[in-house]
C-alpha cells in the first residue's frame, strides 16, 4: 500500500499516512501495555528479559492478530485510497510490529526454545487466520443492504 501519485497528491497521502501512522503507534502502545499489565508473571530480570515485562509477549501478539484481522478486512474491501493509506498503511501498519516480534521471538527462544517456537508458530498461524477471517468478514452478505 504505497501512495501511486505524485506531487501534492503524493503529500497529502503522506500527511494521511503520518497522521495514521501515529494514531496506530498509540494504540499499539496502549493495548500492549494493558496486556501486558494483566499478565501474571513478571520477567525474571535476565540478559534476555526485560524486567517490566511478562516472559512471553502477550501484548505484542494481541495487537498482531488484531492487525491482521483488521487489515484482512481493509484489504477486502472497496476503500477509497486516502482512507486505506490512513488505515492500512497509517493506522494498521503501526499498530502491527513485525520487529518487536523479531526481537521478543529470539528473548522467548533464548529462556525456552520450545516457547520460542510455539509463539513464532502462534503469531504466524493465529495471525493469517485473522486475516482471512478479515477479508471474509469484509465481503457483503447475500440480501444485505450494500
Amino acid at each position: 500500500m504505497t501512495p501511486t501519485a505524485a506531487g501534492a497528491s503524493g503529500g497529502r497521502t503522506a500527511l494521511v499516512v503520518a497522521a495514521g501512522g501515529a494514531v496506530g503507534a498509540l494504540l499499539r502502545w496502549q493495548l500492549a501495555g494493558v496486556m501486558n499489565g494483566l499478565v501474571v508473571g513478571a520477567c525474571p530480570a535476565t540478559a534476555s528479559c526485560v524486567a517490566t515485562q511478562p516472559a512471553f509477549p502477550w501484548g505484542t501478539l494481541l495487537v498482531n492478530v488484531v492487525g491482521a484481522l483488521l487489515l484482512g478486512w481493509v484489504a477486502g474491501r472497496q476503500v477509497d485510497p486516502m482512507r486505506r493509506a490512513f488505515l492500512g498503511t497509517g493506522v494498521l501498519g503501526a499498530f502491527t510490529t513485525f520487529s518487536a516480534f523479531a526481537v521478543e521471538a529470539v528473548l522467548v527462544g533464548r529462556r525456552s526454545p520450545l516457547e520460542g517456537i510455539a509463539y513464532v508458530g502462534v503469531t504466524l498461524g493465529v495471525g493469517l487466520a485473522a486475516a482471512r477471517l478479515g477479508q471474509r468478514a469484509s465481503r457483503p452478505r447475500p440480501g444485505a443492504p450494500s
